[in-house]
């Protein structure tokens, strides 16, 4: 039933702030959001990829926000700005213009309501090209980074301490099928997350 759909939040603020998490019911989120949600500079919703229910409450919230910007994991940069200028409300425009098929997520039909209900929100694509994300996993992710690497600290080793505690930290069993585009150590029951380290910076 979708009144008892858990969605997990998670609130940040771009200046380094605290973050924040709540689990909420579908009906309370829509119609209570959490406290300080509104105020967030960024809200993070996550969504299991082919459940239609999960869109559909990202849709309704996102129009609920309506948010100066979006940014979708599942764009290229690239892709993002090929969708500029397109009619929203347009799905066979916007699936074209996306390029959508073929990149190996589920049917864009799942994701329109998003888009479609975006407003004016400015849309960025945050997904890299499978050659950035190989060099991130072997040379770390300054070195995709570029000139920005410093701006995150990305040059700067980790503490021992925090290098240490990630080192120890083992990928909990995936209980459904894992999709093609995982990391292969994500689909391994108590996989070491060690060979990711320098691309999750």
């Amino acid at each position: 039933m979708i009144d008892r759909i858990p969605l997990l939040l998670a609130l940040a603020l771009l200046s380094g702030g605290p973050c924040h998490g709540a689990e909420v019911s579908v009906p309370d989120l829509l119609s209570q959001p959490p406290a300080g949600l509104r105020a967030a500079q960024v809200v993070i919703i996550g969504e299991i990829h082919d459940n239609p229910t999960h869109h559909q409450t990202q849709a309704a919230l996102v129009a609920k926000l309506a948010p100066k910007a979006l940014v979708f994991e599942m764009l290229t940069p690239a892709q993002a700005e090929a969708s500029r200028g397109v009619d929203r409300s347009d799905a066979v425009a916007m699936e074209a213009a996306l390029g959508w098929q073929g990149r190996g997520w589920p049917d864009y039909a799942l994701y329109h309501p998003i888009f479609a209900g975006s407003g004016t929100a400015q849309i960025y694509g945050a997904a890299l090209e499978r050659a950035d994300v190989r060099r991130a996993m072997t040379q770390g992710a300054a070195a995709v980074f570029g000139a920005q690497a410093t701006r995150f600290g990305l040059e700067t080793p980790l503490a021992p301490a925090e290098q240490t505690a990630r080192e120890a930290i083992r990928w909990p069993p995936i209980v459904t099928p894992c999709p093609k585009r995982c990391w292969r150590a994500w689909s391994r029951p108590n996989a070491c997350a060690t060979p990711l380290l320098p691309a999750l910076r």
